[in-house]
């Protein structure tokens, strides 16, 4: 397996592995494929930050980061947001999912970001560093449990938080 920026020509082979990867999962509406392409087209899109997994039959795996921010009284953290992070069905368990989260935590923890936030399960991202957002005193802008709303910090003495994380609009945020 190996890991490596997704290139253009691949949309639509990425369109098809997110859908499919989503399948299975129990809050997916369906439209995971097509969000991939419309955070490609916002401002909050980071080229280099949109990695696939491939073996010799192909794309096997895909994540992404895009842009958010942290909002304090002093000016506005920079942050990455995980998502979405998709696995082609025959390649579930085999730490392809783990390969593509932990390139792209390490991508933005050298480039300079105070930290990365993602929405969902702790058991899985709770392995990753990932902890509840809240012990930060960061909160999502969306309804869900506490325990999903994830972020990990890696600049020290981070300003206090003055609201909500600001996700892509894309989100629907």
């Amino acid at each position: 397996m190996r890991i490596r920026e997704v290139l253009p020509s691949e949309e639509d082979a990425v369109r098809r592995l997110v859908t499919e990867a989503f399948l299975t999962v129990e809050h997916a509406d369906g439209t995971e494929g097509e969000l991939v392409g419309r955070l490609r087209s916002s401002s909050d899109f980071l080229p280099g930050y949109e990695v696939a997994a491939e073996e010799r039959d192909g794309l096997i795996g895909h994540a992404m980061m895009t842009r958010g921010s942290v909002p304090t009284m002093e000016r506005d953290l920079p942050v990455l947001v995980l998502a979405p992070v998709s696995v082609a069905l025959s390649h579930r368990r085999k730490g392809v999912g783990s390969e593509l989260v932990e390139t792209l935590l390490a991508k933005g923890q050298r480039d300079g970001w105070a930290g990365a936030v993602v929405l969902g399960d702790p058991a899985y991202y709770g392995r990753f560093g990932f902890v509840e957002a809240s012990t930060f005193g960061w909160t999502f802008p969306f309804d869900v449990p506490p325990e999903y709303a994830l972020a990990q910090v890696w600049k020290t003495n981070c300003p206090q938080a003055i609201g909500p994380v600001r996700f892509s609009p894309v989100f629907g945020a």
